[in-house]
């Protein structure tokens, strides 16, 4: 290239290549011979698109990041113009290509004249036959570039010790970096038909390179991060220690300067640079948050623990406390459980504490709330469950009897909410599960719990409550709707049941309440009055009509998505609508 002067602003050098010192020469093109020998290939083509070369690499060893295992390649024989694609099966060569072909006929206003295969069975299939029926058949060019890249990317891994999981982002860098370097094949204008930008060194588009991005939280005032792929849009930037996307609206504070340039022959005017940052171990310890300030929109409450470690050091560990207890006094009052000796033939699962806030339809908080849940994920089913069917009501149901018994009729209605629903239910099959965490009982820790009720968790539990409330508003005289398995019909009473939610419908305020003191001998319920908040849906009464809204709903998500815009629109966005570039910055 610089006896050609292909390349501006780059000088003429001597470069003596030293093969049997370079080690990631010796790993990157280790090859077989060839069976045909003293071939040397020719180029024939007069024109952009007179010949196109496709060839398929992988599966790769590992996923990449994005999940892909594939990389087509797909190079024009005239000017030598690749375009590399990532493919997570083969079956997406077909289609891939078809998007390929329309755009750059589109873009050059010529049609494509033959292609050059390997005659690998994702090329030859009845689809691609049919289609490229008035095409060539050829085979060869597309391999030789195919084993330039993969030679490229071996020294990569091999000197960067990166690994192969950021094997596609090195091909893509490749791709646009050799196409800017093959360009000395050809010195005529017809060759940059493709891309209209000459090359030049000066333009950042290193592999393996090192930047500063500027940290929001007062812990560090910025981090180094290692980038491996700086594509030429400039657009986002992916790095090898946080594996995210770092886009231009994050402040990267960029220095070209900081190349990670190794060179591997021996060049007297280009000199290795030292790395004098090191990385301190405090580094990994901020990588989770550091993380979690990236993604500004991720749904999550700060204030909620996740476990029971983080409610001891809570500000609120008094509540968090208070609701543990409260929950494991209502399963002692139940007798979920009792305290057996293990043997060694008992399958033991394992328990953890979830916690969660309660929030009334005005979103202020109205309880904490802690469940103690069984690792149901180590059941065998056939064994340790059979069944696990339980009816769930649609909420159109609950919409229409609302405009049908409230709005129109004038009924009274009234919402009540199941206490531990699910330990409600009865167990027919033997399940042990180790003690919760902090409410072992002195002198029998290493006792275990013998499970005669259903627990949150498991497999079946949903199944065995729904068994229990049958049995129990079957008792009381309600029918089952054959149509709606939610819906329970006795005289002039109607229940809706949603798992732990029950909504009563009345004529009258008195036989409401009726209704609800029977349902309360039979079973625990907490008296919640006209429905306002249901299912993340509010539900307002305006004269005789029923207003529902999401407003409660809206506001959680305004808490947990910082950075929402502010203005309001009027027009709703279609489902997965995508917006530009400039609508996402503003």
């Amino acid at each position: 290239m610089c006896k050609n002067k292909s390349v501006k602003g780059l000088e003429k050098v001597n470069i003596k290549i030293d093969n049997e010192s370079c080690i990631a020469c010796n790993v990157g093109k280790a090859t077989r011979k060839s069976l045909k020998k003293n071939y040397v290939y020719k180029r024939v083509t007069k024109s952009v698109l007179d010949k196109v070369h496709m060839d398929l690499w992988g599966p790769a060893p590992v996923n990449s990041l994005g999940g892909s295992k594939y990389f087509l390649s797909i190079i024009d024989g005239f000017s030598r113009k690749i375009d590399v694609f990532t493919l997570k099966s083969k079956s997406e060569v077909f289609s891939i290509f078809k998007e390929y072909l329309s755009r750059v006929q589109r873009e050059l206003g010529r049609k494509l004249k033959s292609v050059r295969t390997d005659n690998g069975l994702e090329f030859c299939h009845k689809d691609f036959e049919t289609f490229l029926r008035d095409l060539e058949e050829d085979t060869g060019y597309g391999y030789l570039k195919k084993r330039k890249v993969v030679e490229s990317i071996h020294f990569k891994i091999d000197e960067t010790k990166n690994g192969v999981k950021t094997l596609f982002g090195k091909v893509k860098h490749h791709d646009y970096a050799i196409y800017q370097l093959d360009q000395n094949l050809n010195n005529d204008s017809d060759c940059r038909a493709q891309d209209e930008k000459s090359s030049s060194p000066k333009k950042p588009s290193s592999l393996d390179i090192s930047t500063w991005i500027r940290l929001e939280k007062p812990r560090k005032k910025s981090k180094r991060i290692d980038v491996y792929y700086y594509p030429p849009s400039k657009e986002r930037l992916r790095s090898i220690n946080d594996v995210n996307i770092y886009c231009q609206r994050n402040k990267l504070e960029f220095d070209s300067n900081q190349f990670n340039f190794k060179p591997t022959t021996t060049n007297t005017r280009f000199e290795e640079k030292t790395e004098c940052d090191n990385e301190t171990s405090s580094d990994s310890v901020d990588e989770a948050s550091f993380v979690n300030d990236i993604f500004q929109h991720e749904i999550y409450m700060t204030e909620i623990p996740k476990t029971f470690k983080e409610t001891q050091i809570s500000p609120d560990k008094e509540k968090w406390d208070e609701a543990m207890s409260e929950e494991v006094k209502l399963m002692q009052n139940r007798k979920v459980w009792d305290l057996v000796e293990p043997k060694s033939n008992m399958k033991v699962l394992g328990c953890k504490w979830v916690y969660n806030i309660k929030h009334d339809e005005k979103n202020n908080v109205k309880k904490y709330k802690s469940r103690l849940v069984d690792q149901g994920f180590k059941q065998r089913p056939g064994v340790d469950f059979t069944d696990v069917f339980a009816p769930l009501l649609n909420f159109d149901i609950i919409k229409f009897l609302f405009v049908l018994l409230v709005c129109i009729l004038g009924w009274n209605h009234a919402q009540i909410d199941v206490k531990g629903a699910y330990l409600y239910g009865n167990l027919d099959i033997p399940i042990y599960m180790q003690q919760p965490e902090g409410f072992a009982v002195k002198g029998c820790e290493h006792y275990v719990c013998r499970l005669h009720k259903s627990i949150y968790g498991l497999h079946h539990n949903g199944k065995q409550w729904n068994i229990e409330l049958n049995e129990i508003l079957f008792g009381l005289g309600f029918h089952q709707n054959e149509l709606c398995n939610g819906l329970y019909t006795k005289s002039n009473c109607i229940l809706l049941v949603y798992v732990d939610d029950i909504v009563v419908f009345r004529k009258s305020q008195s036989d409401l309440e009726d209704s609800i003191l029977n349902i309360k001998i039979k079973l625990e319920i907490t008296e919640l009055g006209p429905v306002r908040y249901l299912l993340g849906v509010n539900f307002e009464r305006i004269g005789d009509s029923v207003y529902l809204h999401q407003n409660t709903y809206i506001n959680k998500l305004k808490t947990r998505f910082k950075n929402l815009p502010r203005r309001r629109i009027a027009l709703p966005l279609k489902v997965g609508c995508i917006l530009p570039d400039r609508v996402k910055e503003n």
